[in-house]
Parts: C-alpha cells; structure tokens; sequence
C-alpha cells in the first residue's frame, strides 16, 4: 500500500513538473509583448513628444497667437493609466493560467 502511495505521488509530482515546463517554455512570447507594450511603447511615445513641439517652429520675434502644442492630456492618460493597467491585467491573466497556481499549499 506505501508502494503505491509512493507511485502515486511520485506520478502527480511528475504530471506537475511536466505542466509547469511547459508553461514556462511558452512564457516567451507573452514577456516580450509585456516589454513592448509596457517599456518600448511609452519610451517612444515620451520620444515622440518633444518631435511634435518642434513641428510648429516659433520664428524669432514673432507673436504666437494660436500655436499648435502636442496634446498631453491624452498621451498622458495612455502613459499613465492606460498602459499600466493593460499590462496588469495580461501579467495577472498569465500567472491565473499558470499550473502552479492551483496547486496546493504545503504546511
């Protein structure tokens, strides 16, 4: 009876290892939509701004009556509000998926 006991979990330890590979094998490519959506993204984005002041140069002495500025407000909330929590969502979306997340605890 402790044989089997002992097959059994040495069976469902296996089944688990083998789950858990996998999921770490195809982890890949949902970290590198994580880094581009989440790093490369805003970078170029916060790049970007200052090329859109200068669109409209200012000449020397000249009144501005209506110049065209970039509009922060909403780059702002994609920077701020709009990334991030898509990126909290797809993180915590992956580690729901993950085998290891119903696995039970050990006391």
């Amino acid at each position: 009876m402790e044989r089997l006991m002992e097959k059994a979990h040495e069976i469902s330890i296996q089944g688990l290892r083998e789950a858990a590979e996998r999921y770490a094998a195809g982890l890949s490519t949902p970290v590198m939509a994580i880094f581009a959506l989440g790093i490369l993204f805003p970078i170029m984005l916060l790049s970007i701004v200052p090329l859109l002041a200068m669109a409209n140069p200012v000449q020397a002495g000249a009144v501005v009556v209506g110049s065209q500025t970039p509009p922060m407000l909403p780059i702002s909330f994609l920077l701020l509000v709009i990334i991030p929590v898509s990126c909290l969502l797809y993180s915590r979306s992956l580690v729901s998926s993950s085998p290891m997340a119903d696995a039970p605890k050990r006391s």
